[in-house]
């Protein structure tokens, strides 16, 4: 089961946190509240969108809040000041051995707990590029290079590569008309379809 969605830097929430209930949960809110903002963070953190794939090294920075980023340009642009994406994903998975993997207090709270994070954060490799883009720039720079990010997945208690999706698909209904109901089962997996959200409840295990 999805517990609860943690967000930080992500689009418009500079912080968020999302109780989520067993059974049918419902995200009511005007347009541009941030319904599909939790989705999205769902979908992220859960599927690995962009795993090993370096041309999606750059996109997640189009995610980045923009306060976050304004803040960033107005400091003094050390690599320390570099603001980062989290997203968390705290689960219910149950005390199988198997499950055990994703239990740690590799998570924001740094609370034992079953988990998912995923971190946008600056790649330390490309220290001394970032370092000299600053010094040609300086008071001009009016950009963050996302080109020097990556994108991590962990459970928390380790390193991740893939979800593994091994159950049946649900279906929900969402339009703009309508709030959106979510079936919280033993983990979600999301994917767009047409005019619907499809939800698939899964198992969880490393590769």
């Amino acid at each position: 089961m999805l517990n609860k969605i943690k967000l930080k830097n992500f689009k418009k929430f500079q912080q968020g946190e999302f109780q989520f209930h067993t059974g049918t949960n419902i995200l009511i809110g005007a347009n541009d509240a941030g319904k599909s903002t939790i989705l999205k963070a769902i979908d992220i953190v859960l599927s690995q969108t962009g795993t090993d794939d370096w041309r999606n090294r750059s996109a997640y920075g189009t995610l980045m809040n923009n306060q976050a980023i304004q803040t960033f340009l107005s400091s003094d642009k050390s690599v320390a000041n570099l603001p980062k994406i989290q997203i968390e994903a705290w689960l219910d998975l149950g005390t199988d051995l198997n499950n055990a993997k994703f239990e740690g207090m590799n998570n924001s709270k740094q609370k034992q707990a079953q988990g998912v994070l995923f971190e946008y954060m600056f790649d330390e490799q490309f220290t001394i590029d970032f370092d000299q883009m600053v010094a040609e720039s300086g008071d001009e720079m009016s950009f963050i290079p996302f080109e020097f990010y990556k994108a991590t997945w962990r459970t928390f208690s380790t390193m991740i590569r893939r979800l593994v999706i091994l159950s049946q698909h649900i279906q929900i209904n969402y339009s703009e008309r309508c709030p959106l109901a979510i079936e919280t089962v033993s983990g979600l997996h999301l994917k767009k379809h047409s005019h619907k959200y499809l939800l698939l409840p899964y198992l969880l295990k490393t590769a």
